[in-house]
C-alpha cells in the first residue's frame, strides 16, 4: 500500500523584497552554466570533494561510482539535459554599514539530483494567485499592494524535456513521432514525492505529446540485463 504526506504550504505568498527576487532569478542560468562546467571535469570534482568523502559515506559513493565509470573508458552522451534547483533563505538587512546593508538571498544548496517541486510549486502560485484574487481587499489593507510573479516552472521543465528529445532524435536520425521516444524518470521504491513528479509527467504528456516511463534502479537493471 502506499500513503502520502501532504505537502507544506502557506495560503499567502512570503512577502519578498522585489529587488532581492529578481537578483537571485537573473543568476539562475549563471549557477545552471557554472553547474554544467564543472560537470564535465570528473577530475575536479574528485580534488574538490576528496576530503568531504572521507566524513561523509553519500559523497563517497558517488565518487566511487564516478570512479568506476572513468576506468570503462569515455561514455559520455553528446546530449546532455540538465534540471537543477537552487534553494535560498533571504538574509535581511543588519544596517548601513553591515556586510549586508539591505536584504538579499544566500544560497543554501544547489540540487542537481533531484530537483523536485516544479509540479506542486506551481500550483502552489495559482492558489496563492486565486486567494489574492479572491480576498484582494483584504489583502491590500495588510500589506499594501502585493505584486505576484508568475511561476511556469512545471512548463519550463517540460519544454526542456521535450528539447531533449528532439535533439537526441535529430543526432540519431529518427522521428520522434514514428519511434515514440520516451523520457525515462528513475524512482525511488514506494516513492512519497510521486504527486509532484506525476505533474511533470502529465505536463510533457499534454503540452509535447511525449510519453514518461517511470521505473527504479532495479528494475532499470533487470531490463539491461535482459538485453544482453
Amino acid at each position: 500500500s502506499q500513503s502520502f504526506v501532504h505537502a507544506p504550504i502557506t495560503l499567502l505568498p512570503a512577502i519578498l523584497p522585489k529587488k532581492a527576487f529578481k537578483q537571485a532569478t537573473d543568476i539562475a542560468s549563471v549557477f545552471s552554466s557554472l553547474i554544467d562546467k564543472i560537470a564535465r571535469h570528473p577530475s575536479y570534482l574528485e580534488d574538490v570533494l576528496v576530503d568531504v568523502s572521507k566524513n561523509d559515506n553519500y559523497t563517497k559513493g558517488l565518487l566511487q561510482i564516478l570512479g568506476e565509470v572513468r576506468k570503462q573508458g569515455d561514455r559520455k552522451q553528446n546530449i546532455t539535459l540538465g534540471l537543477f534547483r537552487s534553494d535560498y533563505m533571504l538574509q535581511k538587512s543588519l544596517g548601513p554599514d553591515s556586510k549586508f546593508p539591505t536584504p538579499r538571498f544566500l544560497q543554501v544548496e544547489n540540487n542537481t539530483i533531484a530537483a523536485s517541486f516544479g509540479g506542486l510549486s506551481s500550483r502552489v502560485a495559482l492558489l496563492h494567485a486565486h486567494i489574492l484574487q479572491r480576498f484582494h481587499k483584504d489583502v491590500q489593507q495588510s500589506f499594501g499592494d502585493v505584486f505576484l510573479p508568475k511561476n511556469p516552472a512545471i512548463d519550463n521543465l517540460a519544454e526542456a524535456m521535450s528539447k531533449a528529445v528532439e535533439a537526441y532524435a535529430k543526432a540519431e536520425g529518427v522521428d520522434v513521432k514514428k519511434h515514440d521516444l520516451a523520457v525515462m524518470m528513475v524512482v525511488q521504491p514506494g516513492e512519497s514525492n510521486a504527486a509532484d513528479q506525476r505533474l511533470l509527467e502529465y505536463t510533457l504528456m499534454a503540452n509535447h505529446n511525449i510519453r514518461m516511463i517511470r521505473a527504479t534502479f532495479n528494475e532499470v537493471s533487470k531490463a539491461y540485463e535482459g538485453t544482453n
